[in-house]
């Protein structure tokens, strides 16, 4: 007979607190041979440890105080969380990376300039993925730290959230994820244009032309960092609003809410932005103005006016979204809306 129960037994107990190792070992040891005939054979041994299963799983089942980074209460929300903050950040770092990386190697050989571009956007890709990992995980930790605090309030069955009526309009993950990377990732690139205000405009001399013509920026720096830090709030919103979508997994009226307010300061600080007096930069009305002979007023006066019909139609855009989002979620809370009809035949 080989010593097959004294190394299981072993292969358990040395995982355990010291304290615990003799009563365990001999309660594992007797349950052994009563799983056992009187002269087991080696075969016989094998099957028993085999049913008993893996020593290091069924030293866990025996551990007083169970050891978890993150613990399985918390460990399916982590796992979502993960997933949706690595998507973005993912896809910020490499695009972000490449545009940034490009811009620096501007005027190299094309080749080798994508090639350094390249490398530096994988390089952030994932060191970018690497720092959004830790510090999910980081902050998760400290989540399920506090929760198994003493102080923390007992939970109460008026806690439970209110089951989903039948009208509930749910949100498409796969479109919300969609759309949350590519919003993240135009979001970036705009930021990235406005902080350096990199707004061109060009075009080429003829269809046979090398490069084309480049203008100088179309806005002035003072107009554009002036309205950076609310285009940045602006963009944070629009983040926040997609990952609430996968929150929340469906139309309701604090959805609703948050997605007004969010579109509305949107489009207040787009308003404003196109409206300022000093938005156009001077050399590149001057450059206009000399290359088509234009006049400097009548130019001036035309783009801010495209400018603000631009503004207009998002706007547009803009309350259309809202007014579906507060129809959507009123019929999701169960809140009837009336038809056109319904309304008309109320007004008699």
């Amino acid at each position: 007979m080989n010593d097959y129960i004294e190394r299981y037994v072993y292969a358990v107990t040395k995982r355990l607190p010291e304290k615990n190792r003799e009563e365990v070992g001999k309660e594992l040891m007797s349950m052994i041979w009563d799983m056992l005939p009187e002269q087991p054979t080696d075969e016989q041994i094998e099957k028993v440890l085999y049913d008993l299963g893996d020593p290091r799983v069924l030293a866990s089942n025996y551990q007083e105080k169970k050891h978890y980074l993150i613990s399985p209460v918390w460990f399916e929300d982590y796992i979502r969380v993960l997933k949706i903050v690595l998507i973005v950040v993912g896809s910020v770092s490499l695009i972000f990376g490449l545009y940034g990386a490009l811009i620096e190697a501007a005027g190299a050989n094309p080749i080798e300039a994508f090639a350094e571009a390249f490398a530096a956007a994988i390089s952030g890709f994932f060191d970018g993925m690497f720092q959004a990992f830790a510090w999910v995980t980081f902050i998760f930790a400290l989540i399920d730290w506090f929760d198994k605090s003493p102080k923390k309030a007992a939970w109460k069955v008026q806690d439970l959230s209110k089951m989903p009526k039948e009208t509930s309009v749910y949100f498409s993950k796969r479109k919300t994820i969609v759309s949350l990377i590519i919003t993240a990732i135009v979001g970036t690139i705009m930021l990235y244009l406005v902080y350096n205000n990199q707004f061109y405009f060009f075009y080429w001399e003829n269809l046979h032309s090398d490069a084309p013509t480049i203008f100088t920026s179309v806005f002035t720096d003072v107009a554009t960092r002036r309205y950076f830090a609310f285009m940045l709030v602006s963009f944070a919103f629009d983040i926040i609003i997609h990952v609430m979508k996968l929150y929340y997994g469906r139309y309701n009226v604090k959805f609703a809410a948050e997605f007004t307010i969010q579109k509305v300061f949107a489009f207040i600080v787009t308003l404003l932005f196109v409206m300022q007096a000093d938005l156009l930069n001077p050399m590149f009305v001057d450059e206009m103005v000399s290359k088509f002979s234009a006049n400097p007023a009548r130019f001036e006066e035309g783009f801010h006016a495209v400018m603000i019909a631009i503004a207009a139609l998002t706007g547009l855009g803009i309350a259309t979204e809202i007014i579906k989002t507060w129809i959507l979620s009123l019929r999701s809370d169960g809140v009837r809306t009336p038809s056109i009809k319904e309304k008309l035949e109320q007004m008699k």
